[in-house]
């Protein structure tokens, strides 16, 4: 892949749409992009080039952190960008300070003693706990569970 043209990002959006799969990419895709963007001289046909990308970019991006808060195993080819992305993640949730929460039950959101606000929470969902009285509150009250 080392030109990108319109057709070339919409048949990438309708792929990113049609699954929930986190598929490979180049990994120039978005080096790639920006010059196939620059060689476009009509301003309509850059904004819907630009919006192609920003929509495959946070297709991608939800997945990739769906696939780690699940676990799974990422593609080998992925764009640099993403690569490097996912490693951040990686050892921000590395960290003992951060607990990643399932979910167990629906819940309005919630004011902490502390003033702070969690939630609201839906069932099954997957949230990031930073702080040791919020995550206490979650699971003294049976809201939630760690899984990681």
């Amino acid at each position: 892949m080392s030109e990108i043209t319109i057709d070339t990002l919409f048949t990438i959006y309708n792929n990113e749409k049609r699954t929930g799969e986190y598929l490979p990419l180049d990994e120039n895709f978005y080096e790639f992009a920006l010059k196939g963007l620059e060689k476009i001289k009509d301003d309509n046909e850059r904004i819907n080039f630009k919006k192609l990308i920003d929509e495959i970019r946070k297709k991608r991006i939800q997945k990739l952190l769906i696939y780690i808060a699940y676990e799974k195993q990422i593609p080998n080819k992925l764009p640099k960008e993403e690569k490097e992305l996912y490693e951040k993640i990686k050892i921000l949730l590395s960290d003992n300070k951060i607990k990643i929460i399932k979910v167990l039950k629906d819940a309005p959101e919630l004011l902490m003693p502390n003033g702070a606000r969690i939630g609201p929470f839906v069932k099954d969902q997957r949230i990031v706990v930073t702080d040791e009285n919020e995550l206490e509150f979650i699971l003294k009250n049976k809201l939630g569970e760690v899984v990681g």
